[in-house]
């Protein structure tokens, strides 16, 4: 099954995104990042920048979301099912400083901690991820082999926006909220 939902991550996913992926991490969009500005300062440009943390986002992401993205990315039609037969009867509990609560079901999320989770969570958040890349002109780089634009680099679920204008930086912030209220 992970192998499953792995596959269907790297050929859904968009380029922007190194959390949880082989071979790409943290330091590779922290330079991404200041290239991105250094490029900016150097052809005198505006640059604008800024950055988002979807908290709490593995665990509220209601599932007919989830199932309807994965379905979209095509997952396995006996990989999906089992998902929803694995999440059915899902308990959680709180360990509080008065002791554990009482169980709960849940009714949303993909499990924060579960070994599946970003792989599921990287289908959702692709959705929100295509509207910015289609909608929004980022930053353009140029001293590459071609002009490039950088508009959003991730890891798993915290986002940093590039843009030359500070309303399509606002616009950014716009579509994450919509999309976050929808999902």
């Amino acid at each position: 099954m992970d192998e499953e939902l792995t596959r269907v991550c790297q050929v859904g996913a968009t380029r922007s995104n190194a959390g949880f992926a082989q071979k790409r991490g943290c330091p590779e969009q922290t330079l991404t990042i200041r290239c991105g500005k250094e490029l900016a300062i150097a052809t005198q440009t505006a640059y604008y920048r800024g950055f988002i943390d979807l908290g709490v986002f593995f665990m509220s992401i209601p599932r007919v979301v989830a199932w309807a993205a994965e379905q979209a990315h095509g997952i396995n039609q006996k990989v999906l099912k089992t998902l929803k037969l694995m999440v059915k009867e899902l308990k959680g509990c709180y360990d509080s400083g008065f002791g554990v609560t009482e169980d709960f079901g849940m009714d949303n999320g993909v499990g924060q901690g579960c070994i599946l989770s970003p792989a599921r969570s990287k289908t959702t958040l692709n959705l929100l991820k295509r509207v910015i890349e289609q909608l929004i002109p980022g930053c353009e780089l140029f001293g590459w082999k071609d002009t490039m634009r950088l508009v959003q680099v991730w890891f798993a679920d915290d986002g940093s926006f590039q843009t030359n204008s500070f309303v399509a930086l606002q616009m950014i912030y716009d579509i994450a909220w919509v999309f976050t209220k929808v999902t």
